[in-house]
């Protein structure tokens, strides 16, 4: 793992990039903007890359704009629908939906369901509403 990381850095280095979390919110996305979600230990990331210029937004911390579950997030899926930024996360305890609008504002963190050893989650926009998937007990159940 050693290995891998050690050149990651070099590239971070080489081509400026800076990955400071920050609690300010990035603008609305145009409707082809990429949105990117990143599960680290205990953190999760949002950053938008504009389709306009290609820069990048700096990463916003979205447990600190919607609340934190219960316990470590352990998966982690998203879709978007109508413009709007869906995240899905599980925890030992359940799992969670958070919003981000098409104004960049967020929803705060619901509990959705109650499931345990959770081992998958899928997330989809069908016919404008969200469709959730969990995988438990090491996929035996849906």
């Amino acid at each position: 793992m050693k290995k891998l990381l050690a050149p990651l850095g070099v590239l971070i280095a080489a081509t400026g990039l800076v990955f400071a979390v920050s609690p300010v919110r990035a603008p609305a996305p145009a409707t082809n903007d990429a949105q990117l979600v990143l599960r680290t230990s205990g953190e999760l990331l949002h950053t938008i890359r504009s389709t306009m210029d290609q820069t990048w937004t700096g990463l916003g911390d979205v447990l600190a704009e919607t609340g934190q579950p219960s316990g470590m997030i352990t998966h982690l899926a998203t879709t978007v629908m109508n413009g709007e930024l869906n995240i899905v996360t599980t925890d030992a305890n359940g799992v969670y939906l958070s919003v981000r609008r098409v104004d960049g504002t967020w929803a705060g963190m619901q509990r959705i369901a109650a499931c345990a050893a959770v081992t998958s989650v899928a997330v989809a926009g069908v016919n404008g509403e969200l469709q959730v998937v969990v995988a438990t007990d090491a996929g035996a159940n849906l």
